[in-house]
């Protein structure tokens, strides 16, 4: 039973686990960032070592990869419009580093590219208008 839960378990958090929004994608074409915009989030967290991570450097538990908005249908806002600023993170850096590393490149680059491609689309909910609110809520995940 323990085997079976366990299992269950990382096949959840592999996939990603999906949280419904409540919300709808507002098909304007705008860019701007639009509360209406999306029917859920995706949660995901990665291996260290499945994705590109070696040495000692890994760390022996599932980090997150991201948080981001997504449809129903597939058609998944992306980029809408708002540009990191990594000095609003400054204080949840030793957090980050930790819990969301990037395994390929530096981590500012990686954390800018989640916020300006998926955290930028939830920037109308309250608990994700900042840079400080997107990563937060997604820590606290």
């Amino acid at each position: 039973m323990k085997t079976a839960f366990v299992v269950c378990a990382l096949a959840l958090v592999c996939m990603g686990v999906t949280v419904n929004a409540g919300y709808h994608w507002d098909d304007d074409d705008s860019g701007k960032c639009d509360a209406s915009s999306f029917d859920f989030f995706v949660f995901t967290r990665q291996w260290p070592s499945t994705n590109g991570c070696s040495g000692s450097l890994c760390q022996n538990y599932f980090t997150i990869h991201g948080m981001w908005p997504s449809n129903k249908d597939g058609s998944d806002p992306s980029y809408c419009g708002a540009k990191f600023n990594s000095d609003a993170i400054k204080s949840l850096e030793t957090v980050m580093d930790k819990e969301w590393p990037s395994y390929q490149g530096e981590n500012d680059s990686f954390w800018s590219h989640e916020f300006e491609k998926h955290g930028s689309c939830a920037c109308n909910l309250p608990t994700m208008q900042t840079e400080f609110d997107f990563f937060n809520t997604t820590l606290v995940w």
